[in-house]
């Protein structure tokens, strides 16, 4: 399949259908209970994904609760589009991105909710990421506008695009400031679960 170019397009029913089956686990082994992602997309609008019990629907508009929320700031869509059609394909070009995909995929339902249980152990925060070549992009533990403590990351697109192409995931360096604490905080809640999937 190909991801559309718009965002927009991309979750209509019958992409979404398609783009759930291609990156996620089987329906069996996701986690249970609902939960739903507040997607603003610049120039296009504000999205909500809604996942119930493994199923995944979307629509136009705000969420009534976000567990996660998420802004793309202009030019910054054509980049994780790209990054979605690379995961689509099953990295094609990156031989060590397929096998961590692969392993993703194949994680059973109570793995699936222990990292739904980290998030939600999380208090509000969120990361800012400036993308050089690409654009801000904002990602936040409940919703954007309600978080205080935030973390800010530099990135480079031409480095992302780089490791889809195939180089090592360890070329991709990073610039962080703002409040630190943030990565303390997830490391606190993720640190059981990942010692779980080890």
């Amino acid at each position: 399949m190909k991801v559309p170019d718009t965002f927009a397009a991309t979750i209509a029913p019958d992409v979404l259908r398609a783009l759930d089956a291609a990156l996620g686990p089987p329906v069996a082994e996701r986690a249970r209970g609902t939960f739903e992602v507040e997607v603003e997309v610049v120039g296009e609008g504000t999205f909500t994904l809604a996942a119930k019990d493994g199923v995944v629907s979307a629509k136009k508009g705000f969420a009534d609760d976000p567990l996660l929320s998420a802004r793309l700031g202009k030019g910054a869509w054509p980049l994780v589009r790209d990054e979605l059609q690379a995961a689509v394909d099953g990295f094609p070009g990156n031989a060590v991105l397929a096998q961590r995909f692969a392993a993703v995929r194949q994680l059973k339902r109570a793995d699936m909710e222990a990292v739904v249980g980290a998030v939600k152990k999380l208090k509000p925060c969120g990361v800012d990421v400036d993308v050089q070549g690409a654009g801000p992009m904002a990602v936040a533990r409940g919703a954007l506008d309600e978080v205080v403590k935030k973390m800010t990351v530099k990135l480079d697109a031409a480095q992302i695009r780089g490791i889809l192409a195939g180089a090592s995931p360890d070329t991709l360096t990073a610039t962080v400031g703002g409040d630190r604490g943030v990565a303390a905080d997830v490391a606190a809640a993720f640190g059981p679960v990942l010692v779980r999937l080890r």
